[in-house]
Parts: structure tokens; C-alpha cells; sequence
């Protein structure tokens, strides 16, 4: 039995919870002092058996040498945009956001996280072609979304003007935070303001050219 457990706590490294980390040590600890587990403990140790078999332990080996910098800058997008609706695989989030730089996700981690539908919507935003580019004279649509845009700055909340005209300073200036088409965010001036706010490409549009008589 101590084999069956050394060799699911070896397997597991990296991989199990922090609640299963704590249930194996516990029952190893407990089955050196007593030399038994009660049938609960049997169960849960058998469920962990086969989550981290062999053949599951390769394809998890397999799947973490095919990680690489693409499926981390993904996770860490999909990272801010759970964060703006917590509760949401909250630590998983914590997990990305404490380490950004060298945080490695299990495979079933990341299908959860980065293949549902929500997740996808959020990827296909970022990868879509931005419909303005920096310099460009925009306006304000008067179907706008500002205030999420910008967090709900209380003084931008009363920036509602349509067709106030602006100009892009920066794109992608924010992580997107909303899965819908056009949630990508710029950074804006706009006539007579001092200082720059944030824009979804959905609150913007072109600049419509006079056409002189």
C-alpha cells in the first residue's frame, strides 16, 4: 500500500491540488503509524490511482513538453479577463498572475481555462485584425461602453458624447475583458479633454470625410 502511495504522490507532482497533495501526505503519514486506511480513504487514494497513471502520467509529460511561450501569453490573457469576473477559476488565476513569466498549466487546466466558449470568444477578439490603427481620427459612438472600458472610472462615467471626435493614441492598450466582437480597447484622446481614456473598438467609429459642394 505505502508503494501504491509513493508511486501516486511521485506521479502527481506538479500536477495534483493542494487538497489532494495534503490528502496523500496525510493518509502515507497515517498508514506508516497505523498500517490502514478506512474504505474512504481507499476510495479517493484508488480515484487518484487512476487519474495519475502511467498512461496518464505520459500524456501529461507529453503535454508539458509541447508547452511553450504561445499557450503562456494566452493563459495570461485569459488570466485578466477572469480576474475582471471573479470567481471564476480563481486559482488558477492566482496561479498565472503570481508567476507570469514561468507558470506551467495542467492539460485538463487549460482545456477548462483556455477552450470554452467564453475562452474562445476572448482569443478570437485578440486575433481578429484591429479596425483602427494609431493616429486615427475617430468618433464616439453613441452606443458606447466607456465606463467598462475604464473601469468604471467614475470620472469618465459621464463621457456618453456621440460623435465626439478623438484620436487613437494606443491599441491594445487594455487586456480584453469581454467576451463579444469588438471588445478590443484603445487608448483615446478626445477634443478637449487633457488627458487620454480607453475605448472598446465597438464605441468607436470613423471619422466621416465632408464632402465639399
Amino acid at each position: 500500500m505505502l508503494e501504491i502511495i509513493d508511486v501516486v504522490m511521485s506521479r502527481s507532482q506538479g500536477c495534483a491540488t493542494e487538497k489532494e497533495e495534503t490528502f496523500l501526505r496525510s493518509i502515507r503519514q497515517q498508514y506508516i503509524q497505523k498500517g490502514t486506511l478506512s474504505p474512504s480513504q481507499h476510495s479517493w487514494l484508488s480515484s487518484l490511482e487512476v487519474k495519475f497513471s502511467e498512461k496518464n502520467f505520459r500524456a501529461e509529460q507529453i503535454w508539458k513538453d509541447k508547452w511553450n511561450d504561445n499557450h503562456r501569453d494566452i493563459a495570461r490573457k485569459m488570466a485578466h479577463y477572469y480576474h475582471m469576473h471573479q470567481p471564476y477559476f480563481s486559482a488558477i488565476v492566482q496561479l498565472i498572475l503570481h508567476d507570469p513569466e514561468s507558470f506551467v498549466l495542467t492539460k485538463k487546466q487549460w482545456d477548462k481555462f483556455c477552450e470554452n466558449k467564453y475562452a474562445k470568444r476572448i482569443r478570437g477578439e485578440y486575433n481578429t485584425e484591429p479596425k483602427f490603427t494609431q493616429g486615427d481620427c475617430i468618433q464616439i459612438r453613441k452606443t458606447n461602453k466607456l465606463p467598462q472600458a475604464n473601469y468604471n472610472n467614475i470620472a469618465v462615467s459621464s463621457v456618453r458624447k456621440t460623435d465626439t471626435v478623438g484620436f487613437i493614441l494606443k491599441i491594445n492598450a487594455r487586456p480584453i475583458v469581454r467576451a463579444r466582437k469588438g471588445s478590443r480597447i484603445y487608448q483615446i484622446l478626445l477634443a478637449g479633454d487633457v488627458a487620454p481614456i480607453y475605448a472598446h473598438e465597438s464605441d468607436l467609429k470613423k471619422v466621416r470625410k465632408k464632402v465639399s459642394g
